[in-house]
């Protein structure tokens, strides 16, 4: 599992300003619109234990546009590393 903070949110979420806000704001809708179930293995997962993944990695030259943007669970995210979810 991945580090949490004592909050429960992913510790890599734990930052302080407006734009952290505006990233958890913005985890918590893609949880919700993913109905908490990781884009990779498809296995439901509590908030705490999502990551942030880049569907299209930014060392490609992509962006953080929400679009782009999709949650997977830790162990899933490690084993993806910087490829696309099918390579």
């Amino acid at each position: 599992m991945g580090r949490t903070h004592r909050s429960g949110y992913p510790a890599q979420m734990h930052r302080s300003g407006p734009s952290a806000q505006l990233a958890l704001i913005a985890t918590a809708s893609t949880y919700g619109q993913q109905e908490g179930i990781c884009a990779g293995c498809g296995a439901h997962f509590p908030f705490r234990v999502m990551e942030v993944d880049h569907i299209l990695p930014r060392a490609r030259g992509s962006t953080d546009h929400p679009d782009n943007l999709q949650l997977l669970c830790s162990g899933y995210n490690r084993s993806k590393g910087g490829k696309t979810m099918a390579e």
